[in-house]
């Protein structure tokens, strides 16, 4: 919802792209000074004071990317161990100027060190000379080069995600984007808008997201007004990423809510195969609660499983729970009975990985 979207407006930029109007909850910042690009201990407790009452969830909008380092003021904000996935041309890790002053170059690296939340730390869109510039791999960042990213890039990025159950913050700078999809005041990369959304899904996708924030906007640095195009591009990009955005945490608000009564049937019901049922959807769904009530259940929860042909869910029910070879040879037999030929195969398989299976007494 719109009460959950934050503007932290600093260079007066938001009002001219005329994208929000009157919507979400606006923080004037333009009378703060030693905030541009560096950040003052000062300006920083006002900064912190002007957000006490929002919570890290939702959506902030942070201005310009000389203010990314916003997102670690936003970070401190979690209390519970997370992951922090970021979509930016630069690595923002670079070692602090200025007599070490908060930077939008160095916050990603201020915050590994200095948020005791934090567990990891996935970078996608700087270049490789950029991340080897930093040391990012050394520090145990996972990084997604933008020469990597129109090969396998997706791909390293999905199996990050799928490494952990983490839940995640996500920060976007548009500066990530190709210039016919964003404007922004620093160089840029070549990333079309739709790809960063499908990015985007994708994390919702395998992740709990905590909250995101965006940056990227393109204030002017003189007396002259922004250029039109420019507005009008930023206008639609922002316009095209809150709805993306509004939508998935809408989304996952009602996905939380029907696994909270998931979670209740399950602890009141007395009936075994629906407590199974529950219990696989959970698991499935990242519900780690649920991996001793199921390791307890293989024989009955493979069963099911093969009566109801979810063949998909049991191929990766095999994969999660050890299973021994007098239950494989039950479930094979449970597969013959219900003429389920997938679940066979896939039991044939797990077989041969567990005994080396040899036989070829069983006929499909």
């Amino acid at each position: 919802m719109w009460n959950k979207t934050v503007l932290m407006n600093f260079s007066g930029i938001y009002p001219q792209e005329d994208c929000f109007k009157e919507q979400g909850t606006w923080l004037d910042m333009t009378d703060l000074k030693g905030v541009n690009c560096y950040c003052t201990e000062e300006a920083g407790e006002i900064i912190r004071q002007r957000i006490r009452k929002f919570r890290g969830e939702g959506i902030h909008f942070l201005d310009s990317g000389n203010y990314h380092y916003l997102s670690k003021f936003w970070l401190e904000k979690i209390q519970k161990p997370f992951a922090l996935l970021v979509f930016d041309h630069h690595t923002d890790m670079q070692e602090a100027a200025f007599f070490g002053l908060l930077s939008c170059g160095s916050w990603v690296r201020e915050v590994l060190d200095t948020n005791e939340n934090l567990r990891d730390v996935c970078i996608a869109g700087p270049s490789l000379s950029a991340f080897a510039e930093c040391q990012a791999e050394e520090r145990g960042v996972t990084a997604v080069a933008e020469e990597e990213l129109s090969q396998n890039g997706e791909e390293k990025l999905l199996d990050w995600l799928k490494s952990s159950q983490l839940p995640l913050y996500l920060s976007i700078d548009k500066d990530i984007l190709a210039e016919e999809e964003a404007r922004t005041n620093w160089d840029q990369g070549q990333v079309s808008l739709k790809q960063l959304l499908n990015w985007i899904k994708l994390a919702f996708a395998h992740r709990r997201i905590l909250g995101v924030d965006v940056c990227g906007e393109n204030p002017q640095d003189t007396a002259l007004p922004p250029k039109e195009e420019d507005l009008k591009i930023n206008r639609r990009t922002n316009a095209a990423l809150w709805n993306c955005l509004q939508e998935a945490l809408e989304m996952q608000k009602i996905c939380e809510e029907e696994s909270r009564k998931l979670d209740e049937k399950f602890l009141s019901s007395k009936q075994e195969s629906l407590k199974l049922d529950i219990a696989l959807k959970r698991y499935f769904e990242g519900g780690m609660k649920y991996a001793s009530y199921l390791s307890l259940r293989i024989r009955p929860a493979g069963e099911q499983l093969i009566r109801e042909g979810e063949n998909r869910t049991l191929k990766r029910f095999l994969k999660a729970f050890p299973v021994d070879g007098a239950v494989l040879e039950d479930l094979l037999l449970k597969a013959e009975k219900y003429k389920n030929t997938e679940a066979q195969l896939l039991l044939l398989q797990k077989k041969r990985e567990v005994q080396g299976f040899q036989e070829e007494s069983w006929e499909l």
